[in-house]
């Protein structure tokens, strides 16, 4: 099969979206499909994919790729990169990875969605915000990079990973830690991360006196990320946005930690048995879950738990239930 890949943003940007591009579009190329992948990320990785990769092509190229492939498949809608679909008959395949705005572009975009020969969803939340019929696949994660590594000590305690961005709730966990304080108790947080919002959090953690409760990382990609996560007890993902899904609390339940994560949109698809929910946006609600956890002799997850959760989400499944998908639209 020829499949063409649309994917807005990809690698060197990094990202949900830049992550299922890359781990399916490899996953295609090994099961022998002919893959090529169109980004408007102009900025060169340098590295060799097994596909290749198109950055900000002209019309023409655009126009003679539509032409070239058995199929089209958009990672999450891209008005920019349907146009040549008006004058090339070929099934466009649509991945919706987040929510449409209340605006017209969204509204433009849920009509173009009606239009497509096949759609996915990334969570049953996204499926039932975007209301019309389509298949609930969840995003794969890369289980080569994020497992759980027995040579690592696990002596740190909390950790956040992500963009310093208010949405991300960040002090929500520093909220959190100054009750627990209250309680005798005093997990340790480590944030890997940059962003606009790390000067106002460093800010806040002086001024809540947590200066010795929590550490700065700095970004993490990659392994490196991985064996930061396989030090860790518990992961929070306390975003004050709805995420659509959360493939971060996939992988660090891959990695081994026990995931604490808000409620709202598909988070609790993506941490499932395998983690806790505390009420979003709520500081006093993480503080009593994260109260809970370290009220008991050991953290962690059951390893049985953990693998059956861990397997909604292999790579090589995930790929074949697309390569389905792309099947029925061809036919």
């Amino acid at each position: 099969m020829k499949i063409l890949i649309s994917s807005h943003f990809f690698s060197p940007n990094v990202g949900g979206i830049e992550t299922v591009s890359a781990v399916l579009a490899t996953e295609f190329s090994a099961l022998g499909h002919d893959v090529r992948l169109v980004t408007q990320s102009v900025a060169d990785d340098k590295r060799e994919w097994p596909f290749e990769v198109l950055r900000a092509p002209k019309r023409g190229t655009l126009l003679d790729l539509a032409r070239w492939c058995d199929i089209y498949w958009q990672n999450n809608i891209s008005l920019q990169s349907l146009w040549p679909l008006a004058s090339v008959a070929r099934p466009v395949v649509i991945t919706s990875q987040t929510w449409l705005l209340p605006n017209a572009v969204g509204w433009l975009k849920h009509q173009v969605l009606r239009w497509a020969a096949e759609r996915i969803y990334i969570s049953a939340a996204v499926a039932a915000h975007i209301g019309l019929p389509g298949r609930v696949i969840y995003n794969p994660y890369d289980e080569k990079t994020f497992h759980s590594e027995h040579s690592i000590l696990r002596t740190g305690d909390l950790v956040f990973v992500g963009r310093l961005v208010s949405d991300k709730g960040v002090d929500l966990v520093l909220e959190a830690l100054s009750m627990l304080r209250q309680c005798d108790l005093m997990p340790r947080l480590t944030i890997i991360g940059d962003g606009p919002e790390e000067g106002p959090l460093r800010e806040m953690v002086c001024a809540m006196g947590l200066d010795g409760q929590v550490s700065f990382a700095g970004r993490r990609l990659g392994v490196e990320l991985a064996r930061e996560l396989a030090r860790h007890k518990v992961m929070v993902v306390p975003s004050r946005w709805e995420e659509p899904f959360g493939i971060v609390a996939v992988e660090g339940i891959a990695a081994g930690c026990l995931v604490v994560a808000a409620t709202g949109g598909g988070l609790g698809e993506a941490v499932g048995a395998a983690g806790r929910l505390f009420q979003r946006a709520d500081a006093a609600s993480l503080a009593e879950e994260l109260a809970r956890i370290w009220a008991k002799p050991s953290v962690g997850i059951d390893a049985e738990v953990r693998q059956a959760h861990l397997a909604q989400f292999q790579a090589p499944d995930i790929a074949r239930e697309y390569l389905e998908v792309f099947d029925s639209a061809l036919k």
